[in-house]
C-alpha cells in the first residue's frame, strides 16, 4: 500500500489476481449501460480518458 493510497481511495487487488486485457475491460464497462440505471458509460476517444461515466 502506497503512502497516499488511503487518502486517494486507491485499492489494489489481492495477490494472485491476474489483470484483464484492456479491450475486455472496456467492453465490460460499456456493457453496464442499461435503460434502468441513473448513469451512462460512453467511449470518449478525444478527451483525456478512454471511458467516461456520467
Amino acid at each position: 500500500m502506497g503512502l497516499f493510497d488511503k487518502f486517494t481511495g486507491t485499492q489494489h487487488p489481492p495477490e494472485g489476481v491476474s489483470p484483464v486485457p484492456g479491450e475486455e475491460l472496456r467492453a465490460a464497462l460499456l456493457g453496464l449501460n442499461q435503460p434502468d440505471v441513473p448513469f451512462i458509460v460512453r467511449y470518449c476517444g478525444g478527451e483525456q480518458c478512454d471511458v467516461l461515466a456520467e
